[in-house]
């Protein structure tokens, strides 16, 4: 799936918040 948010590459990171980000990737990472 794709995990591109604010030109930052986040994938493996988001392992565990696959269930609340799962479409963007990072909510907010600010």
């Amino acid at each position: 799936r794709e995990c591109y948010t604010q030109s930052v590459l986040i994938c493996d990171f988001n392992e565990g918040l696959d269930n609340e980000y799962d479409s963007h990737g990072i909510e907010d990472i600010s």
